[in-house]
């Protein structure tokens, strides 16, 4: 028997019933030790850890920079495969596909990891504002792999992904649009997951770590259990920072397609072995 005393949205509540095997496990956090439930199949319990190798090391990675795991449990249950991967709150609805036994999917089981913080912890105001939980789940993808793996492992996921964000994503939604304000029919498209992505990642370049990742844990904390749209994230981290982040929301949350900058001439002045160019 599992029970919440916190504020959640309906949406990430859910059941899911079958002939399950429980393989248990625990985690300890940053403020006390957690239980970890992998509700599978029978034939896939030898694949557990092979499969969640990395787990509590990724664990480490998101409660380093965003706080202390927000729920009570840490849970992956067995679905079809047909139903997709889904953040339900301290139990995550992981498809059969997902149960590798190796580190293929670890970007899956991590990306649902983050919405505990980015979705469930803190909730999107409004669908239009969805990429406050895809966009930057999708960014945590790359987050854990520079946590475990290292820098160059978190700039080379980010730079597969822009590549496919420049490339393909207006043609797979059929237009530029911004990440805030999609329309519903896009709810769940590529500008919110990819290019919202690619947005948390500017917006972590614009700031710094210091204020960035300083900033994300205060707002985490400020509308925990609670909503937030892209307007209260962006006020937010202006009274956090001291920087007035309008202009960056302007162009990079509000705006479609990308700002666009060139260098329309420079000056080349040897000096010593170099050279000095403005």
């Amino acid at each position: 028997h599992w029970k919440t005393n916190l504020t959640l949205p309906t949406y990430l509540i859910s059941a899911t019933i079958g002939p399950y095997v429980l393989v248990s496990d625990n985690y300890t956090g940053m403020q006390s030790t957690i239980p970890i439930t992998y509700y599978c199949r029978t034939i896939d319990t030898a694949k557990v850890a092979g499969t969640f190798v990395n787990l509590k090391n990724i664990m480490q990675v998101f409660e380093n920079r965003f706080g202390s795991y927000p729920f009570e449990r840490i849970g992956y249950t067995g679905t079809p495969g047909g139903l997709g991967a889904m953040e339900h709150a301290g139990n995550v609805s992981y498809p059969f596909s997902g149960w590798t036994g190796n580190t293929d999917s670890e970007w899956w089981y991590a990306h649902e990891l983050s919405h505990m913080w980015f979705g469930n912890k803190v909730t999107c105001a409004s669908a239009e504002d969805m990429w406050l939980n895809e966009g930057w789940a999708v960014w945590c993808e790359s987050l854990y792999r520079e946590g475990v793996y290292g820098k160059q492992a978190y700039k080379t996921n980010m730079r597969s992904k822009l590549k496919d964000v420049l490339q393909t994503t207006h043609v797979t939604d059929g237009g530029y649009y911004a990440v805030y304000g999609i329309p519903q029919t896009l709810t769940y498209g590529n500008t919110v997951y990819q290019k919202g992505g690619q947005v948390t990642h500017t917006l972590r370049g614009y700031l710094g770590d210091s204020l960035f990742f300083g900033g994300v844990k205060a707002y985490l904390q400020q509308y925990g259990y609670n909503y937030a749209s892209s307007y209260d994230l962006r006020d937010f981290l202006t009274a956090y920072s001291g920087i007035d982040m309008a202009p960056f929301f302007d162009a990079w949350v509000f705006a479609p397609g990308f700002p666009h900058f060139a260098i329309d001439s420079s000056v080349i002045i040897p000096a010593g072995n170099g050279f000095d160019v403005t």
